[in-house]
């Protein structure tokens, strides 16, 4: 006797510099999952251009679980993410990037642990970077921690889930007030947020996701921006209680090390020595 699925429902946000070629890969895996979405909301963060437009008319054409939503004007991944979830039917809630690739039992995988779990708010994965949009090019794995204990010790320095691969309930986040504007940092604050309020989360050990990599993502984890807003993140996850004030200093000095150097130095940091080839 199969296993009876909750229904849910898969968040995505794309914005007018995104590859029509990510997009359609990215929804073509969606439609390609062992558990099929019984919802796709698509955020159109303000106008995509006409490549990007005929991607989506296309997919509305041919699968009748897609909603778009459209800002009239770009507004960021935390304010698209909030309205996404404003239109989102279900409670169970998949997050998606419009340039990464699902693995086909992704969701099959992420709706048993609910299954067996009903106390369960949030749940992540492990993920599988490649570079040259080759997807059988693997550079790395970026691993998460799996039970409670270690995800709160790695919280304190870097996110313990991955944003793309996580499958949540939209009232948890909701309470929380949704995601709140920290460029590049919106999802970990936002998990910080949930571990400190005692909610029941965890990561499974399975690959679910194949995430682009390159030097547009070591870029966006360099500037003085980014720095400002990490030690603002660092305030933040202090006033929660999950690092004491010399993880502030130590974790203040090491991204504005990684900050200040070249992008090609920071992506070499990345391969070697904060993820697993």
């Amino acid at each position: 006797m199969s296993l009876k699925f909750p229904k849910f429902s898969v968040l995505m946000s794309v914005y007018w510099k995104e590859k029509p070629s990510n997009l359609r890969k990215s929804l073509e895996s969606l439609e390609q999952q062992t558990v099929l979405p019984n919802e796709i909301v698509l955020v159109e963060d303000g106008p995509l251009g006409a490549s990007l437009d005929r991607v989506v008319k296309e997919f509305l054409q041919t699968n009748a679980s897609l909603q778009v939503v459209k800002i009239s004007h770009q507004t960021g991944l935390a304010n698209a993410l909030n309205v996404g979830l404003n239109h989102v039917t279900y409670d169970l809630v998949a997050r998606m990037d419009s340039d990464d690739i699902s693995v086909k039992d992704r969701f099959k995988i992420q709706l048993s642990y609910f299954l067996n779990q009903p106390g369960l708010t949030l749940l992540g994965g492990q993920l599988l970077e490649f570079e040259d949009g080759n997807e059988a090019n693997i550079i790395g794995k970026r691993e998460v921690p799996l039970s409670r204990r270690a995800i709160e010790r790695f919280a304190r320095f870097r996110s313990p889930f991955n944003h793309p691969t996580v499958m949540f309930r939209k009232k948890a986040i909701l309470a929380l007030g949704g995601y709140e504007r920290l460029d590049f940092l919106e999802d970990y604050l936002l998990w910080a947020k949930l571990i400190a309020t005692g909610a029941v989360v965890t990561n499974c050990p399975d690959v679910l996701l194949l995430m682009r990599s390159g030097a547009n993502l070591y870029g966006r984890r360099g500037g003085m921006k980014y720095f400002r807003n990490y030690c603002l993140l660092r305030r933040k996850l202090h006033s929660m209680g999950i690092i004491n004030s010399f993880q502030v200093i130590i974790g203040d000095f090491a991204v504005l090390s990684s900050s200040l150097v070249p992008t090609y130095v920071r992506g070499l940091l990345y391969k070697k020595i904060l993820h697993k080839g």
